[in-house]
């Protein structure tokens, strides 16, 4: 039986300072970019995803919803603000979609959440509402080289600027994913869940998750279905609901038959 609710390391998350909340799912470090220290980094040339290999979960956006569920089943968190995830293998620590190398599989959709790290946006001390681009230190995504570097002087270079850009265009889809597990939540929408898997004659449980409840999604008040529908949040929804059967994409490579509960 395995448990797939964590944070960091999850086992299925002025002056320039920074507040350090519970770090997330990945990072073990976050400190602002700084066109002095972080001057001539840049991205490794290629993808590696190699950070990704120990965790069998990816935080994820309402907006990929409706790529995600062609390819993972989504669940969501147990608690506050109740965050969807894909799932990405049925053995704690264990992601099937990353190989030895760090290479995604070819053909199935990377969740924004790994292709934004090492980067975030976090709050400065100062003002909660002003937000700093970080970068994990200890990641083994980036390396020191003569182009492509992230400054130009002490101003974000065009590689820097598209990093900046991407990981605001992330914290406001979040907010927006974030509001959506909220109003799930008030609207009593989310039930616990598990998954059985059959496996060389083994029958193994994996839960600490949720999911919408089909019948009470059906159940809803006009009233209460108006809450969902201004955002396109039914869709989303129903993207939820089809993604469970994409347990299979899993199974396959688990040797297993999924079963959701």
């Amino acid at each position: 039986m395995s448990d797939i609710a964590g944070s960091n390391g999850a086992s299925t998350s002025g002056n320039g300072e920074t507040t350090q909340p519970q770090l997330p799912l990945f990072y073990k470090t976050l400190v602002p970019l700084d066109s002095t220290k972080h001057a001539k980094l840049r991205r490794k040339a290629g993808a590696n995803y190699a950070f990704a290999r120990g965790s069998n979960l990816a935080p994820l956006l309402a907006v990929e919803f409706s790529v995600a569920q062609k390819h993972y089943p989504i669940v969501f968190a147990r608690s506050a603000p109740y965050l969807p995830m894909a799932l990405l293998g049925y053995e704690q620590g264990k992601n099937v979609f990353v190989d030895a190398e760090g290479n995604w599989q070819q053909g199935k959709y990377v969740p924004a959440y790994m292709r934004r790290y090492p980067f975030s946006l976090v709050p400065t001390t100062q003002d909660t509402n002003q937000l700093a681009l970080c970068v994990d230190e200890t990641n083994t995504v980036l390396e020191e080289g003569p182009d492509s570097v992230l400054f130009e002087g002490r101003d974000l270079s065009g590689a820097g600027k598209k990093i900046m850009s991407f990981c605001q265009e992330f914290h406001r889809h979040l907010m927006a994913t974030q509001e959506l597990g909220k109003l799930l939540n008030e609207l009593g929408l989310l039930q616990e869940s598990s998954l059985r898997i059959q496996s060389s004659g083994r029958t193994s449980e994996l839960k600490g998750f949720m999911i919408v409840s089909e019948q009470k999604l059906g159940q809803l008040s006009d009233d209460d279905m108006l809450k969902l529908r201004p955002r396109g949040q039914i869709g989303v929804l129903y993207a939820h609901l089809m993604s469970l059967g994409s347990g299979q994409s899993v199974a396959l490579q688990n040797r297993g038959l999924p079963e959701i509960a």
